[in-house]
């Protein structure tokens, strides 16, 4: 007789996830500046250009920087390809960020309604509408797909554009959300229980308040109107007692994405 291991649900094995706001289309913005540096860097370690003739353009426009490194270039049309190349690079970096995401989790949480971080986008068209799990509940909705051959899960607790009754809009619809979010928390996470949770994770809720959880948070404002967001968070700190092992991580948008935080 065979004995069969039982598959591993790959909701449960993830001890970080992303949570994400409307703030995330702001970091895939193509900023001219914010490019003019980039190539810069790129200039400064690549050595193939005097360091000089590059700080002496500090401050000028980007056009008037490639246009002026160029021109004074000893050899301009390799000076100009490799500006255009560092320039793609830049862009092709920026498009490319959501697939960055994935890379790094496989469970995201997201505020947001539409469906960019969803890839492949051939995964969205309506005969495949099944793929979003529980859809019309808030604690458990979600759309899974496949990702460089792994299992992805994107949860959506304010709601999906194609399902548009889902959509958390004014405050009736969030005080409906905060009751069956109170109502989970008392259930499965009572705060005048002194046993570690042991819960599996297969609500959005459940990273917030399990143990040996990790929560970046990212591009999302931590506003006041969120008051579903806050009730969980300060559920959280009631009850951090027996989940010591459970770290929020927020990252400043203005900051390196992948470097400096500020830990909340």
């Amino acid at each position: 007789m065979n004995n069969h291991k039982k598959e591993p649900n790959y909701l449960e094995s993830q001890n970080r996830v992303l949570f994400v706001g409307n703030g995330i289309n702001d970091a895939q913005k193509i900023n001219w500046n914010a490019m003019l540096f980039y190539v810069q860097d790129r200039l400064f370690k690549d050595k193939s250009i005097d360091s000089e003739k590059i700080s002496n353009l500090d401050g000028t426009s980007p056009t008037l920087f490639f246009e002026s490194l160029s021109k004074s270039s000893s050899n301009p049309e390799e000076t100009e390809k490799k500006l255009r190349d560092f320039v793609k690079d830049y862009v092709n970096d920026k498009s490319n960020f959501v697939h960055k995401l994935w890379d790094l989790y496989n469970v995201i949480i997201t505020t947001n309604f539409d469906n960019n971080l969803i890839i492949p986008k051939s995964n969205i068209n309506d005969t495949n509408e099944k793929k979003l799990v529980n859809k019309k509940s808030v604690l458990y909705r979600r759309f899974d797909f496949q990702f460089e051959n792994q299992k992805k899960a994107l949860f959506f607790p304010h709601g999906y554009f194609k399902n548009p009754e889902t959509i958390c809009l004014g405050y009736e619809q969030y005080i409906k959300n905060l009751r069956r979010i109170e109502d989970f928390l008392n259930t499965y996470y009572p705060e005048n229980n002194k046993k570690k949770n042991e819960k599996k994770s297969t609500s959005w809720i459940d990273y917030f308040v399990n143990d040996n959880k990790t929560i970046d948070i990212l591009g999302f404002s931590l506003c006041d109107e969120e008051i579903d967001i806050w009730k969980v968070i300060n559920h959280r700190k009631k009850i951090l007692e027996k989940i010591k092992n459970n770290t929020i991580n927020y990252y400043d948008l203005s900051l390196d994405l992948l470097g400096d935080e500020n830990q909340k």
